[in-house]
């Protein structure tokens, strides 16, 4: 579960970033722009991982094992549609593993796999921003609304998480960040929640996404480190 961060600009520059990214995959954990992630990294190839990147650009890139990954030979296939993110913290454990927060910084795809030369697995990727196409510029205000309201509607008599909800979006807030934040915030299927993660036509996004609240599902707002 994602926790929304206040302080975005001044971690999120990527104009120095060759393409080349260390993959952290796991099942199920889908982490999007603009969010943080608290992760547990206990193997020791998630280690170096983790060390190699403390000792660079702090960058580490959320991938997502295929369904059917059980059972398949390493390295197990993952999706293409990936986020990269930069620690925010690094809490190292007396046992060498570590607690980070990994904030989300851009949705990215992966282009190919790069020879081994460490434990993690690396790629060449393309970094992929938000779109918004000119046609849908008249609807989109209107549509924001509906995404707003969809989401008060799941949210219910959940006051306190409305009123923090209501705090974060304060102020002007792009309805692509508006979809990403409601996104992590929501109990969705892995499925969906990758689709939203590979769509960068924001009017589409927030359509599946206000289509994806039908019927309510919301998971508590709260920090859980994953395991990897």
């Amino acid at each position: 579960m994602g926790m929304s961060f206040g302080s975005f600009d001044e971690y999120s520059d990527l104009s120095d970033f060759n393409g080349r990214t260390r993959l952290f995959p796991l099942p199920d954990v889908t982490i999007y722009p603009h969010v943080v992630q608290p992760l547990h990294v206990f193997e020791e190839r998630y280690r170096e991982l983790l060390a190699d990147a403390m000792e660079s650009d702090q960058l580490i890139t959320m991938a997502v094992l295929r369904s059917g990954w059980e059972g398949a030979e390493e390295p197990l296939p993952v999706e293409r549609a990936i986020c990269v993110g930069r620690v925010l913290s690094n809490t190292a454990l007396p046992d060498g593993r570590s607690n980070i927060l990994l904030l989300g910084l851009s949705r990215a795809r992966i282009r190919r796999e790069l020879p081994r030369s460490k434990l993690y697995r690396e790629a060449e990727i393309e970094l992929r921003e938000d779109v918004y196409s000119a046609a849908g510029a008249g609807d989109r205000a209107m549509l924001q609304q509906r995404l707003l309201e969809r989401f008060k509607q799941v949210l219910g008599g959940q006051s306190e998480m409305r009123e923090q909800f209501e705090k974060l979006i304060t102020g002007a807030v792009t309805l692509g960040l508006l979809t990403d934040m409601i996104t992590a915030t929501l109990q969705l299927p892995p499925a969906t929640r990758l689709e939203l993660l590979d769509e960068i036509d924001v009017d589409r996004r927030a359509q599946r996404l206000i289509d994806a609240m039908e019927p309510p599902r919301l998971s508590p707002y709260q920090w859980e480190f994953s395991d990897n």
